[in-house]
């Protein structure tokens, strides 16, 4: 008995029949249930990716619908055929098939596995039912049990880790990128099963249909002006975008979506807001849906310095674009990456400085920034940021104005900040210098020595040098000026007047000496020293020329001379 059992056990099969029919108006077998379930990854930010597909039937059948023949040589014996929607495929089966499927012949429950499928001449999946599935001495029993029972009850239950699952046949993205690892797309959005169950005489003894609603849209960002430039644009080369659109959006596909905006340009989202129909291309295009929706964009800013020395900012908005298409059904949410960069760099004209003490120092400087809030300041050795005066004077160049310093040396910090967290400081060393400008020393006294009564036109030079020394310590150009007068013509001390001219010699140059000032000595160039302003070559001076001999005997004539120091422009 038990060996002609465990020939009837050998001889029991369960056939999978897969073929592809239309989602019609179906009536269900009376004693047939069954139910299609779909349970998204929890943890997945989309309500179409990953998760479990749950396919459950149940047939409530006698048992001559499973075994024939005579009482010892009894044959058992079923089919089911499963008759998938399109884009799942008997192959998708296999792929995606989870250790929870089984099926449930009444109380003995065997493990369905990817090795146990096969297909058939006619493309169908089928699934041969063996007691190598099951526990053989258990099966055996419950068979037995069958003699005395006319019912029974089958279930099936093919689960599917949908993240696993290829893609779809209609899906011609790269890699199958809209559908693979997501609950199948169906072009009207439902996906119809229907389980079939053939008995041991191969007769038909019904079917049944659940229906599970899935979805046939999808975000696809896209803006016509934006992916028709030469910055944001490629060229679609493939059919996933609608027909007569022949450049997309940056990126590998709709998932990777960027744009390059300047960093002034305001983001209008709603001009990227796209949904596009898998199966028949036809896309809706901004607000005209009306059920795109974005959150506030995750924005952020990566501050650096380029090697040139520049600052820059690179800023990333990421818009979550999600919501439903026009008849309701949840997209896809998709991101959407928009990147703008600024640069700021900023230069002084002079970084070493010598400066007037206690004067306001004027410095220039260079400025390239999009910002529209530029902000100066300076900080004096290490100290407070304080306010700085900036006149733009055209382009990139500004002037700047320093307060006065009191005499000394300074480290100062020049620096300038925008609306975009960019900000850039220059370091210069700064020496704030007391000026001065003075006659330092000059020749008191000139001799013209003792001489013997003069003949008219008879020349006398000074035997002493006539020396004027002057300190100047201005940092910037002063055309000061040295200029000579006769204060008072020379004369003894009664009174009595030489009768003599005194000149002034140089460079072969004679000139009188009066009473009004002559300018005998222009500086031209910054000094910062004691200049010697008045420096004479042999027979050049002052001198005295006699106009005749009418002089008194061993007397001795003075005169004054004035010196004065012109400060110039």
């Amino acid at each position: 008995m038990l060996i002609k059992l465990s020939r009837i056990i050998l001889a029991l099969m369960l056939i999978f029949h897969v073929t592809l029919i239309p989602n019609i108006a179906h009536a269900n077998t009376p004693g047939f249930t069954g139910s299609a379930t779909y349970t998204p990854d929890p943890t997945a930010n989309d309500v179409w990716s990953g998760g479990k597909l749950s396919l459950k039937n149940e047939f409530k059948v006698k048992k001559v619908d499973i075994q024939d023949g005579e009482l010892l040589n009894k044959v058992t014996k079923f089919k089911i055929v499963w008759k998938l929607p399109p884009n799942l495929t008997q192959a998708d089966i296999a792929t995606a098939l989870s250790e929870d499927s089984y099926v449930l012949v009444g109380t003995q429950k065997g493990m369905l596995k990817p090795e146990n499928f096969t297909t058939t001449a006619a493309g169908d999946l089928e699934y041969v039912f063996s007691d190598k599935t099951f526990n053989l001495l258990a099966l055996i029993a419950w068979l037995l049990t069958l003699l005395l029972n006319p019912d029974v009850t089958i279930q099936t239950n093919i689960e599917l880790d949908v993240a696993k699952l290829p893609g779809s046949v209609n899906d011609y993205s790269p890699n199958k990128v809209l559908t693979k690892g997501k609950l199948p797309p169906r072009d009207t959005k439902t996906m119809a099963f229907t389980t079939e169950f053939i008995n041991v005489k191969d007769v038909s003894k019904g079917d049944f249909t659940s229906n599970l609603a899935t979805w046939n849209t999808y975000l696809s960002p896209w803006n016509q002006v934006v992916a028709d430039s030469t910055l944001n644009g490629k060229n679609d080369i493939t059919p996933l975008e609608v027909n007569g659109i022949s450049r997309v959006l940056q990126g590998t596909n709709y998932k990777t979506r960027n744009v390059q905006l300047p960093i002034k340009q305001n983001i209008d989202i709603s001009t990227y807001q796209r949904t596009v129909n898998l199966f028949s291309k036809t896309a809706i295009l901004g607000t005209n849906n009306g059920l795109v929706q974005n959150r506030a964009p995750v924005v952020e800013d990566k501050i650096t310095e380029l090697a040139n020395g520049k600052k820059q900012l690179i800023r990333q908005s990421t818009y979550n674009l999600f919501g439903t298409d026009g008849t309701g059904t949840t997209l896809s949410p998709v991101p959407l990456v928009f990147k703008q960069e600024t640069l700021l760099d900023f230069k002084l004209a002079d970084t070493q400085l010598k400066i007037p003490a206690g004067k306001e120092t004027k410095l220039k400087g260079l400025l390239e920034s999009e910002g529209t809030d530029n902000k100066f300041y300076y900080k004096i050795n290490g100290g407070a940021a304080k306010d700085l005066t900036a006149i733009k004077l055209d382009g990139q160049n500004y002037e700047f104005t320093l307060p006065g310093f009191s005499a000394g040396t300074y480290t100062v910090v020049i620096g300038v900040s925008n609306e975009y967290k960019l900000g850039k400081e220059v370091g210069m060393n700064v020496i704030a210098q007391q000026e001065e400008l003075k006659i330092s020393s000059i020749t008191d006294t000139l001799d013209f020595g003792t001489h013997e009564i003069p003949k008219p036109g008879d020349i006398f030079y000074s035997e002493t040098p006539f020396l004027v020394k002057v300190l100047d310590t201005q940092l910037t150009l002063n055309k000061w000026k040295v200029a000579l007068a006769l204060e008072s013509a020379f004369q003894t001390v009664d009174g009595s007047y030489l009768p003599a001219d005194v000149f002034l010699a140089k460079n072969g140059q004679k000139q009188q000496l009066t009473n009004s000032l002559i300018d005998v000595y222009e500086n031209t160039q910054v000094n910062n020293k004691v200049v010697d302003t008045i420096a004479f070559k042999e027979h050049e001076g002052i001198h005295i020329q006699m106009k005749s001999s009418n002089v008194l005997l061993n007397r001795e004539y003075k005169g004054t001379l004035k010196v004065v120091l012109k400060k110039g422009p």
